[in-house]
């Protein structure tokens, strides 16, 4: 079977057709996303399905970050004290639904917590376009999530520890008839046959394609948005055993995409002067273990620093932040790990018009002198984490 995102009509019927005995026919039903939404434990007590309490809601408290530089990240505004109920819906003839694997019912509700839009609707904009349905005969887990199939991140962190669910809720991998999934690059393709996900039973994200089949098993989303919790770090910690033997390991990591630094090539020469070696996680075959035996990790926001899960406890972390995208995601998976968080704002080049969820395409400057006292504060921070700079000296 070739492996890939399936992006138009023909090679998801080239796809049916080579399993057409685990198929019916394209149904010739098209589905639209309903405007209507429920929790999923009223959607248990009040129709077919059944929910499997995994995680009780839990208050969260976390160590405040140090702070480098003149800007703060208002990371509190972002972050909910609590986590919800986790755990796993069963649904008769239910839908996963696109590139993002929305959850619907067979009677007609989006059941939005397990999504990355939770319980707040109000950024969200449901598409009208209908989607194709495609009927399986069998048990279907979801493992997709919003843009899992195109962002390493994403896919990692609200993807892969869906499992986590899945497995304490009582099921095993052999009960799996289908694994809708999707995946941005080969390294993740390698994760996901590495967790014993036989690529037979893929059926892979589509855009403008919903699947329905006799039970669908859809986990809760793991965590609130910007919201790490700390049971996902300890699953894929465990599910992806590294070996960190070797000496202890600086380590930047870059970012070749969007909202790249423009001033790298300065910041570079204070790294090479403090023994870091710059890391690019995709040009590597193992990069978790790289990860496993670094001291101090420090890069820009994005999908990179999602590898930080896989980082022993005390490691030290110096993320440098968009001024148009500050997120409290890094920061929540450092603290998840039991890792030594700070962080250092950059100036965007330009602002968004319109606020939203969204991700910033501009690029950002670091102030040199405020990343140079940065870093030199983060090498030398002690593991435990007791002796965090005070705000007054953390502003340079």
């Amino acid at each position: 079977m070739k492996v890939g995102p399936l992006k138009d009509e023909s090679k998801i019927g080239s796809f049916l057709r080579s399993k057409r005995h685990l198929f019916e026919r394209w149904s010739g039903k098209r589905i639209v996303m309903p405007r209507r939404w429920l929790g999923s434990q009223e959607y248990a007590r009040c129709f077919s399905g059944r929910w499997h309490q995994v995680y009780d809601r839990v208050t969260v408290k976390r160590k405040t970050p140090s702070r480098y530089g003149r800007r703060v990240a208002d990371f509190d505004r972002m972050l909910e004290p609590t986590f919800p109920d986790f755990g796993v819906l069963e649904l008769e003839k239910g839908y996963v639904v696109g590139s993002h694997g929305w959850i619907v019912s067979k009677e007609g509700y989006w059941l939005p917590e397990h999504s990355w839009h939770g319980g707040d609707l109000s950024q969200m904009k449901i598409p009208r376009h209908s989607y194709r349905v495609i009927k399986l005969k069998g048990v279907c887990l979801s493992l997709a999530s919003d843009w899992a199939s195109s962002i390493y991140g994403h896919f990692l962190l609200h993807g892969l520890s869906r499992l986590d669910l899945f497995t304490k809720a009582g099921f095993a991998l052999s009960d799996v008839d289908f694994f809708y999934c999707g995946f941005p690059d080969e390294h993740s393709r390698r994760m996901l046959l590495g967790l014993g996900i036989p690529a037979e039973k893929w059926i892979l994200t589509a855009k403008d394609v919903a699947v329905q089949a006799d039970v669908v098993l859809a986990a809760s989303f793991p965590g609130t948005r910007w919201n790490y919790p700390k049971w996902g770090v300890e699953f894929l910690r465990q599910a992806f055993t590294t070996t960190n033997i070797g000496p202890d390991l600086r380590l930047y990591i870059p970012r070749n995409t969007t909202r790249r630094i423009l001033n790298e090539g300065a910041l570079l020469h204070t790294l090479n002067d403090h023994g870091f070696e710059i890391f690019d996680p995709p040009q590597h075959d193992e990069p978790l273990s790289y990860f496993a035996r670094a001291e101090v990790v420090v890069g820009p926001t994005g999908s990179g620093l999602a590898n930080l899960v896989f980082c022993r406890p005390g490691t030290r972390v110096l993320e440098l932040i968009p001024s148009d995208q500050v997120s409290a995601l890094q920061y929540t998976v450092a603290e998840a790990g039991g890792l030594e968080y700070g962080y250092l704002i950059g100036e965007s080049t330009s602002v968004r018009s319109v606020p939203t969820s969204g991700r910033s395409p501009y690029d950002f400057c670091v102030d040199e002198e405020e990343f140079r006292y940065a870093l030199v504060h983060t090498i030398s921070r002690e593991h435990n984490g007791n002796n965090e700079l005070s705000s007054s000296a953390a502003t340079h």
